[in-house]
């Protein structure tokens, strides 16, 4: 059976999902020391920062249809079974034993897992929010997957300067994005 949920509680997961990116690029920048690198990386952890704070201040300013439980939603347990989801979806911030950081990772390879996570978390965000009822603030979560894709783009600009092709970062940009994402028209991953 396939749980629904509201806004609120998508809010509430993207808010775990940011800390769990920051604390990525914390440790990716704790990893490179004091380089330019490490810059870099503390920017990043400083956006996902930021950006949990946005999905916060979002989340606070949803209406109150957006708070509604769905008719199956998970409560009384709803904290665990989001925690869970978060947890789960493999995405931005999560490390695993098949990707796991080490000291040895240059900027390039941290970028790289980093998109990875981001491709997995945009992955996330289009499948739950098809389990938001459009009267339970379906719209808001547009939200997330563009900022998501704000990630992805920063992320590909990056790599692209890396690469040593970041003259253009509109350029750099669609084309990495074209890249990543075969399917990806105007901002929509299909």
């Amino acid at each position: 059976m396939i749980k629904e949920f509201n806004a609120d509680e998508i809010f509430q997961m993207a808010e775990r999902v940011e800390l769990d990116a920051a604390d990525f690029y914390t440790k990716a920048a704790e990893i490179h020391g004091k380089n330019s690198d490490a810059g870099f990386l503390r920017r990043m952890a400083e956006m996902e920062t930021r950006h949990r704070d946005v999905f916060s201040a979002m989340r606070k300013a949803l209406p109150p249809a957006c708070r509604e439980p769905a008719a199956d939603s998970p409560h009384p347990k709803a904290t665990l079974y989001l925690d869970e989801c978060a947890d789960a979806h493999g995405g931005e911030g999560t490390l695993s034993a098949s990707q796991p950081l080490t000291a040895s990772d240059s900027l390039e390879s941290i970028i790289q897992k980093a998109m990875g996570f981001e491709r997995e978390t945009l992955k996330f965000y289009l499948e739950m929010r098809d389990r938001v009822a459009a009267d339970r603030g379906r719209d808001k979560i547009e939200l997330i997957i563009k900022e998501e894709q704000s990630h992805m783009g920063t992320l590909a600009d990056e790599l692209a300067k890396l690469r040593g092709k970041g003259s253009d970062r509109g350029a750099s940009r669609n084309s990495e994005s074209q890249r990543v994402f075969p399917n990806w028209t105007r901002g929509v991953i299909t």
